[in-house]
């Protein structure tokens, strides 16, 4: 684990900014960070691989956040076993995702159920008001039960 100390070291970022980088980075990062003696804030190595990483980007001309967005990205698409791999390093095995419950794939099936009702329903229900528009009646006209109306009097 490392303190914000020794990130300033390696990093050659500032106090404040590894603060403003690390809020960029918290949603990912906030499994690896822990609070040590006297509340000071401890993170792993994966939190330092992205570190380094946004450094590489920021170096290509992205800004903080731009670099961030960039990450998350990568993340979600093929970089996550970087992540993964920085992880195994620090902590020994990957934890596995937390098992859905039962109740929620019910809720999830329930939910198809009822879109897949209204979708035939729907289409049900267009088919009718395509085959009655042709008989509709045309709008009434507007008549005045005295003739024609004077003006002012």
């Amino acid at each position: 684990m490392y303190t914000m100390k020794d990130l300033e070291r390696i990093t050659d970022y500032s106090r404040d900014q590894l603060r403003d980088r690390l809020g960029h980075l918290g949603p990912i990062v906030a499994d690896d960070q822990r609070r040590g003696p006297r509340n000071a804030l401890l993170v792993g190595d994966s939190t330092l691989a992205l570190l380094r990483r946004m450094q590489e980007l920021e170096a290509g001309e992205l800004g903080p956040q731009d670099a961030a967005t960039v990450i998350a990205g990568e993340l979600n698409g093929n970089g996550k076993h970087r992540l993964e791999k920085a992880r195994t390093v620090a902590y020994g095995q990957p934890e596995a995702p937390p098992a859905v419950p039962r109740w929620v794939e019910e809720l999830l099936a329930a939910k198809d159920q009822t879109i897949a009702v209204l979708r035939e329903e729907n289409e049900r229900l267009t088919a009718q008001v395509d085959r009655l528009l042709p008989l509709a009646l045309p709008a009434p006209r507007r008549w005045w039960p005295f003739g024609r109306k004077r003006d002012g009097g």
